[in-house]
């Protein structure tokens, strides 16, 4: 992430929260009393029940996969939105929603603000304009989802110790962006990828 400050002009845009949809479900843990007769050794324990793994999609269709892309990018973009308004402080906020390219760029932003002494006001809204792809079986740690996304800061500012705007007057207020969302070991969908879309404007 770039911060769109007075007096800068760059390709990137300021932001909002993230968050992980799904949990894989917590494995049971199976006691087993072992049994003892008189003075016998005790019987061996059997071995624990392993659950065959299942061929059963994440998501069933493409309506349940872009609904839960968009549950995810809605919590990315608040978290992100509420880091910049402490001024970028506590970054570490961002890990449960996003990793890889998507945490470093907004972790980037976040230092930026920081050392700048800036914070942002305001809220960060987005519509999704389409789902790019989806898989309904990705397997560990690959995209799950891809998104066409139009993200709105024409409601958010960027202000200095004093209160004073420090943004650029001429930054887009609406910017097309392509999202990448990744199912991780624990079972969660987290943002793994935010880039500004280079192709033609949809937005």
């Amino acid at each position: 992430m770039t911060l769109w400050t007075a007096g800068s002009r760059s390709s990137g845009c300021g932001y909002g929260d993230a968050m992980l949809l799904r949990r894989a479900a917590a494995p049971i843990a199976l006691f087993t009393a072992v049994a003892f007769a008189g003075c016998t050794a005790p019987e061996p324990e059997p071995e624990p029940t392993v659950a065959p793994p299942t061929d059963e999609p994440i998501f069933a269709s493409e309506e349940e996969a872009l609904a839960a892309a968009e549950e995810v990018y809605r919590a990315y973009v608040k978290v992100i939105d509420d880091i910049l308004k402490d001024g970028g402080a506590e970054p570490e906020r961002l890990d449960r929603y996003a990793i890889g390219q998507a945490a470093e760029l907004q972790k980037a932003g976040f230092a930026e603000a920081l050392s700048s002494g800036v914070r942002s006001q305001g809220e960060t809204t987005f519509v999704i304009d389409k789902l790019q792809h989806w898989s309904g079986n990705p397997s560990e740690g690959s995209e799950s989802i891809a998104i066409f996304v139009c993200q709105d800061v024409s409601a958010t500012d960027l202000v200095n110790a004093d209160g004073k705007s420090v943004s650029d007057p001429g930054r887009p207020p609406v910017l097309p962006f392509e999202i990448g969302l990744t199912s991780t070991a624990s079972g969660a969908l987290v943002v793994s990828r935010d880039e500004l879309w280079r192709g033609p404007n949809f937005c």
